[in-house]
Order: C-alpha cells, then sequence, then structure tokens
C-alpha cells in the first residue's frame, strides 16, 4: 500500500523558525539568503507477514506465506514564512518553488514504491527459516525482508535528494531573489525593524 496523504501548509511562522527548522542559522536582515520556505517530508517503511509453518523432529519450517508492505508520507507539510506577504507576487513565487519540492517526493515515491515491492517479491519466493523457535524464526525472516528491500528505500531517498539538490540551485535562488522586488524590500524593512516606503 502507497499512501501519499494531503500536504498541509502553515504560512505564520517567522522566516527565523523556518531556518531553524533547517538547521541553517538565520541570515543578517542587511544581506543574506532569507529561508522564506521549506517543505518538510517524512517517509515511513511498514510490514505485516503471514506465516506457513510445518514441524517435524527436526524442528520448525517458517516461509512467508502473505506480506503486506506499506509505504507511506508520514508528514508532507509546506512552510512560508510569516513575513512574506499573504498571496503576493512573492508569497506565489516561493510557494511554486516549495510545490516543486512536493511533487518529487510524490514522484519518487510513486516510482520507487512499485520497485519496493518487487524486491520484496523476489525475496519471499526463497525464503525459508528453520530452527526450534518459531517466533524467533519469524523476526529472522522479518530482518531478512527489511534487508531485501533497503538497498530499494536507499534509492529512493537518494534520488529524493538528488532532484531536491538540483531544484534548489544557486541559479533558482538568484531567480528568487531577483523577483518580486518591492516584496523583498518590503521583508527587509520589516526585519530590520523599518516601515517601508510606500
Amino acid at each position: 500500500m502507497v499512501d501519499d496523504p494531503p500536504v498541509t501548509q502553515d504560512f505564520s511562522r517567522p522566516f527565523a523558525e523556518l531556518h531553524r527548522r533547517a538547521g541553517t542559522r538565520p541570515p543578517n536582515p542587511r544581506g543574506g539568503q532569507l529561508h522564506l520556505g521549506l517543505t518538510i517530508v517524512g517517509l515511513s517503511f511498514g510490514t505485516e507477514m503471514g506465516f506457513e509453518m510445518t514441524s517435524g523432529l527436526a524442528g520448525v519450517c517458517l516461509r512467508p506465506r502473505t506480506i503486506r508492505l506499506t509505504i507511506r508520507h508520514t508528514l508532507h507539510h509546506v512552510m512560508i514564512a510569516s513575513e512574506v506577504p499573504a498571496g503576493g507576487c512573492l508569497f506565489q513565487e516561493v510557494l511554486a518553488h516549495e510545490m516543486r519540492h512536493v511533487a518529487v517526493n510524490r514522484q519518487t515515491l510513486a516510482t520507487y514504491a512499485p520497485r519496493v515491492r518487487e524486491a520484496a517479491s523476489r525475496w519471499a519466493a526463497g525464503a525459508v527459516a528453520r530452527g526450534g523457535d518459531a517466533q524467533m524464526l519469524a523476526g529472522s525472516l522479518r530482518d531478512q525482508l527489511g534487508a531485501a528491500v533497503k538497498p530499494v528505500l536507499d534509492r529512493l531517498n537518494a534520488a529524493r535528494r538528488s532532484q531536491q539538490a538540483a531544484i534548489d540551485s544557486p541559479e533558482e535562488y538568484r531567480r528568487l531573489a531577483a523577483s518580486c522586488f518591492a516584496d523583498h524590500v518590503r521583508i527587509r524593512s520589516l526585519l530590520l525593524g523599518q516601515t517601508p516606503r510606500q
């Protein structure tokens, strides 16, 4: 199962909080790049497994009978700094930029979820555990399944990071800094405690 819930939005937090959440220090308002938008995503992977068990003199033999995979966005949240005039030119530019990040998150999840399923199916075709304790064997099979799909999940995360970095290019930040001049002036003035000229 793939779960990609609707994106939540918050436009009420100051840019300093966005910097904190991004792990960067706020720049001097007189110069430097202001973190005016942020997209936060959380991804989880879970499994439920049913087993077929046979037992004999040699102990217990356990095989996967059913596997239910769940890969989901546990959090998908877009923030725009409260200093950005709501609905204005810069707000629309920043929102469009953040929605590109959202699109990458959704696209990589949609692309890699079937690959996770394929990896799990390949593993399940030959999966078997033998021993004396059925509970330990079930835990071992769950661990094996996790190891089988981990390379695909790693590739998902790597693809996501690469594509997000391409969006956050120096050229894109220069474009955003050069757009909507009046809004930038208003924000800098506000952060400096000045009243912008009308």
